[in-house]
């Protein structure tokens, strides 16, 4: 019985346990300075807004808002967490840890890294 716990306790740390992102909000800064308040949707959607930078500012980006073409989507296996867009010049792979999650994104062609806290 010893032996089984031990093992149980060894493993455990290993398993990916889901993240769930429905209906949270979270503060990115990206190493370029860009900063964006990013909404997670209970439907896999999400919408941000650009706070400081030099794509969007100031205007919601939001697959749910009228007209708006992008479709916005996210996914989380384990701790990994992959945002995408039918936009070609955003996409986004990262690693959450609790209320923080980083990784790096594509935007416009140019690689950079992005970190992020969950806002209660």
């Amino acid at each position: 019985m010893k032996r089984i716990l031990f093992i149980l306790l060894l493993t455990i740390p290993l398993i990916g346990f889901n993240q769930d992102l429905s209906n949270t909000v979270w503060d990115i800064n990206f190493t370029s300075g860009q900063r964006y308040i990013l909404v997670f949707d209970d439907d896999g959607t999400f919408g941000f807004v650009v706070v400081r930078g030099w794509l969007f500012k100031g205007e919601i980006i939001d697959s749910s808002v009228p007209g708006d073409e992008t479709d916005l989507t996210w996914t989380v296996t384990g701790n990994k967490v992959i945002l995408n867009t039918t936009d070609e010049d955003l996409s986004w792979t990262g690693e959450i840890y609790g209320k923080y999650m980083s990784g790096t994104c594509f935007i416009g062609g140019e690689k950079e890294k992005w970190s992020g806290v969950k806002l209660e």
